[in-house]
């Protein structure tokens, strides 16, 4: 799961042309999202099923974040 956030980050940077705050932030919150996931016991993202995004949306929203915030984080 790792390497494809590296790719997508490599794609914010270089297609995107994204600021390194920007991408800064973004690994922070992909890489929260795919540990969740790996707590799960997803091994690829392939394998992450709808009812784990739910999972993770509702435990976003537990701990106040505003519907913005959850749909960056994804």
């Amino acid at each position: 799961m790792m390497e494809e956030v590296g790719l997508f980050l490599n794609y914010l940077a270089l297609e995107k042309n994204l600021r390194e705050k920007s991408i800064i932030a973004y690994r922070h919150d992909t890489e929260q999202l795919a540990q969740f996931m790996k707590q799960l016991g997803f091994k690829r993202w392939s394998e992450v099923s709808r009812s784990a995004v739910v999972e993770y949306v509702a435990t976003q929203s537990q701990l106040g974040l505003a519907p913005s915030s959850i749909a960056r984080r994804m």
